[in-house]
């Protein structure tokens, strides 16, 4: 007794998933709808159309169509930073600026005092050209060394020569304190616009 009830209650729990729905219409015009034919009224059973589940319908997919994949995200290419500026220059300027000034500078000043021993040297044969006596420390062969060697002993070529070079270092000198004037400038302002230390080294 216990295993009939057990069975019958198995199989009122486990009811067909694919069960028919049907439908009629009564005498009134109104449509009705069951899944047990049991409920049909006897008048109405010839009529009643027997039509597929709601339930039971399972949704076919093609196998040839594949879901849609969602699209890719587009890759935004990241701007070129531009390079930071300072006072309206940048790393490159700040560098070859400074850079080409010192170099130019040490140039000059490297140069200088071998222009100042070539003035005092030109100096001493316009002097002797002319017919110095010999200063105490100078010999004979030192005044003889400046003169009647070559179209320089004249002392017309000699003040030429002179001042070509005096011209020369104090054009030199100027340019010297124009740049350290430059560099100090540029110094000061790189400070105030917080340009690093190494770029104007």
């Amino acid at each position: 007794m216990k295993m009939l009830f057990v069975m019958i209650l198995f199989l009122a729990t486990v009811a067909p998933v694919s069960a028919d729905t049907y439908q009629w219409t009564d005498k009134k015009g109104v449509v009705h709808f069951t899944d047990n034919p049991d409920k049909i009224p006897r008048q109405n059973r010839k009529k009643a159309r027997k039509r597929p589940s709601v339930k039971s319908e399972t949704p076919v997919i093609s196998p040839t169509t594949q879901p849609l994949s969602a699209p890719k995200p587009v890759e935004k290419k990241e701007a070129a930073k531009a390079p930071p500026l300072y006072a309206g220059h940048d790393e490159k300027w700040w560098r070859s600026t400074t850079g080409n000034l010192r170099t130019e500078l040490a140039k000059l000043t490297q140069e200088l005092p071998d222009k100042r021993d070539k003035l005092q040297f030109l100096r001493r044969r316009w002097t002797i050209s002319i017919g110095r006596t010999p200063k105490e420390g100078e010999s004979l062969a030192d005044i003889e060394s400046y003169t009647n060697k070559s179209a320089l002993s004249a002392p017309g070529k000699n003040r030429e020569a002179y001042y070509a070079i005096k011209n020369e270092i104090e054009s030199d000198e100027a340019r010297i304190k124009q740049i350290e004037q430059e560099l100090a400038d540029l110094e000061l302002l790189a400070t105030k616009a917080g340009v690093p230390r190494e770029w104007i080294k």
